[in-house]
């Protein structure tokens, strides 16, 4: 093997390392912004619809919040398909949960018996495989109507103080 056979070997290993390195970098870095795509459509969809769920709480009917905290809800499962490395599934079980105790209360509110009782079951059932340490009923629904006297957008204005 002579001298420009030597050179042209260790020239060619150095770019084959390089177009590999960069090749690695370039595929991680795609990697990366899909990451943080579907992270920010996560947190972008969830926020949308929970502020809406909101203010219809606040500002809207019985009809107009049921409809948007089933909405938040249909969200939730379409962002959990969404690859996010942040999210797991306690966050959106706990979100979950949070959104069927809203449902049996409003549904008692205007008189549904059996819808609230279909709701309340599917946050105990939600409640469940969360490694929560109080999962009594009674404490939850109080839990849940803590929050709401909080509201996303700070105090909000008591029940009939509209």
């Amino acid at each position: 093997m002579n001298r420009t056979w030597k050179i042209g070997i260790v020239v060619a290993s150095h770019l084959g390392a390089a177009v590999a390195g960069a090749s690695l970098g370039i595929w991680y870095s795609w990697r990366s912004l899909q990451q943080v795509s579907a992270m920010m459509d996560h947190m972008m969809l969830t926020t949308r619809y929970a502020m809406h769920a909101e203010l219809q709480r606040v500002e809207g009917n019985a009809k107009g919040y049921r409809e948007a905290l089933l909405a938040f809800l249909s969200a939730l499962e379409h962002a959990r398909n969404l690859e996010n490395p942040l999210y797991g599934e306690s966050v959106d079980l706990a979100d979950k949960l949070l959104t069927y105790l809203r449902l049996p209360r409003l549904e008692l509110k205007v008189g549904n018996q059996k819808e609230s009782k279909a709701y309340m079951e599917q946050a105990l059932d939600t409640c469940a495989r969360l490694s929560w340490r109080d999962r009594e009923p009674d404490h939850l629904v109080e839990l849940s109507e803590q929050l709401d006297k909080k509201g996303l957008l700070g105090e909000s204005k008591k029940e009939g103080e509209r």
